[in-house]
């Protein structure tokens, strides 16, 4: 009953602007002709009826305007033409109904024809609205976006600037302070005992040896040679072998040496790596995680994966900086590059990222550069002894 509803008003619209409208507006000229009658020496039947077809063409359509022209022919043969009240009609006769007829038909055509094209552009203006709007909000939520990747780089350089300065003050400040104190300690011991003097200046040139070398470690991890030699698969692997000195075993698994990325990407990809094994370092407590990293139908899949606490994927927050392990700054890396960010967690199940990116056909450059590479293999990363962080004798 509800779906008849609007099909009979649709019907009775169609059924008014097709036969009653015509008929409305040809009686109306007809009654403004024997109105203005009286007070016209002569009287042009044909203005009004063309008036007639002019509106009934408009609102009602051609084949509207051409039922009121057959309507108005008969009228003015009827009431207009002599002889008077009769439907027969004179050769001449038929002559002036004809080009009246024409005429009209002929108005009639034109005003449909620019009716129709104003409501296409109404209907384009329309769409060109709905387009600009379209566009508008998504510009705005671009913003949007583009605000909360700022904020999160943002927090992100903050975090790293803290963990930073945190490796520097507790080792390679105490590394610097200890040198110090064994430098003073040779100087004490110079005029009495050459041979503890010589011992305090071994001491002092180990530690310095140690501080060469933690800063050289500190520099690879934020940004290894091997990503630039060599490639991220490499980088990879370099990765995978520091990552015990934070307690975490890293399996990698590499089925492709020749990648066609730009060292931005490369970079961006190493970085999105190293975060998610921090993260599981941080919150999945567990001792050990797998790196994929699979090429298929020109696509690169980077996946992380652990089997530690896992959390309630569909409960993460998309826009809250600094929870549920940074993943926002993560998932905007990949989003920049045009790629794509899957999560599958659970909790007691584990977590399982796998980043996706659509690859370019290889360069003659980057081949060679594959080629220099290391052969593909898989990497175990064992712990090998304890954190950077480790203690040091102030005395011998």
């Amino acid at each position: 009953m509800q779906l008849h509803a609007p099909l009979l008003r649709i019907h009775q619209l169609k059924f008014f602007t097709r036969y009653a409208l015509p008929v409305l507006a040809v009686f109306l000229a007809l009654q403004a002709n024997w109105l203005m009658a009286p007070y016209l020496s002569f009287l042009p039947p044909f203005l009004t009826f063309l008036a007639a077809i002019m509106v009934t063409a408009w609102y009602g359509g051609f084949p509207s305007a051409l039922f009121a022209v057959v309507l108005s022919g008969f009228i003015i043969n009827y009431y207009f033409i002599p002889p008077l009240y009769d439907f027969r009609v004179k050769p001449a006769d038929l002559g002036t109904i004809s080009f009246f007829a024409l005429e009209a038909i002929i108005m009639a055509y034109c005003i449909d024809y620019l009716r129709q094209n104003e409501h296409g552009l109404r209907q384009a203006n329309l769409d060109l609205e709905h387009q600009v709007s379209n566009k508008h909000q998504e510009l705005s939520e671009k913003e949007e976006k583009l605000r909360g990747l700022m904020y999160q780089l943002a927090v992100t350089e903050e975090r790293e600037r803290r963990q930073l300065a945190a490796e520097l003050h507790d080792y390679l400040a105490q590394l610097l302070s200890l040198a110090r104190m064994k430098i003073k300690q040779a100087q004490q011991q110079v005029f009495r005992s050459v041979t503890e003097s010589n011992r305090y200046i071994e001491d002092t040139d180990e530690l310095l040896r140690k501080s060469v070398d933690y800063v050289r470690t500190l520099m690879a991890e934020l940004y290894p040679t091997e990503l630039h030699e060599l490639g991220l698969p490499a980088a990879l692997r370099w990765l995978a072998g520091q990552m015990p000195r934070h307690g975490l075993a890293v399996e990698l698994s590499v089925s492709s040496e020749a990648l066609p990325l730009t060292s931005d990407m490369a970079l961006l990809l190493y970085q999105s790596v190293r975060e998610l094994l921090m993260n599981i370092v941080k919150h999945a407590n567990v001792s050990r995680a797998f790196v994929t990293l699979e090429v298929e139908s020109a696509c690169l899949f980077l996946t992380v994966q652990d089997h530690g606490i896992g959390f309630d994927s569909s409960t993460l927050p998309p826009t809250i900086p600094g929870q549920h392990f940074g993943l926002q700054s993560v998932r905007e890396r990949i989003f920049t590059m045009g790629g794509t960010f899957a999560l599958d967690s659970n909790f007691g199940k584990g977590t399982t990222i796998t980043l996706t990116l659509p690859l370019q056909p290889l360069s003659e450059s980057q081949i060679l550069r594959a080629a220099s590479s290391f052969p593909q293999e898989r990497v175990r990363a064992k712990p090998a002894g304890p954190p950077n962080q480790q203690s040091l004798p102030l005395t011998s």
